[in-house]
């Protein structure tokens, strides 16, 4: 698979993801904007766009990995980086809920 491709793919993940973690993307999170300002102060949005963009930043390099990496491995192994991948996103998800994230 071309380089160009696995770049195109990722970069605008990874920007994203750094967007959201340096606390510019906050349009990226989804309901937030829609959100009352009485409910939005209820919410610590600092903690979950922390959480948010190292999410996002993992799901990147992910990505990159298994773009580049598809064509030299067996397709077993693609498989298997791919449920450890969703396992560790549901890991990460469980955690995430078990933060409280309202002030």
């Amino acid at each position: 698979m071309s380089k160009l491709i696995i770049i195109l793919a990722t970069i605008p993940i990874l920007i994203c993801g750094i967007l959201i973690l340096i606390g510019k993307g906050r349009f990226l999170i989804a309901g937030y904007n829609i959100l009352s300002e009485s409910k939005k102060n209820k919410y610590d949005i600092r903690k979950i766009e922390i959480i948010l963009g190292i999410w996002v930043i993992f799901f990147g390099i992910s990505l990159a990995t298994i773009l580049w990496f598809v064509h030299k491995i067996p397709p077993l192994i693609i498989v298997c980086f791919i449920v450890f991948t969703m396992f560790v996103s549901l890991i990460l998800l469980i955690y995430v809920n078990n933060i409280s994230t309202k002030e």
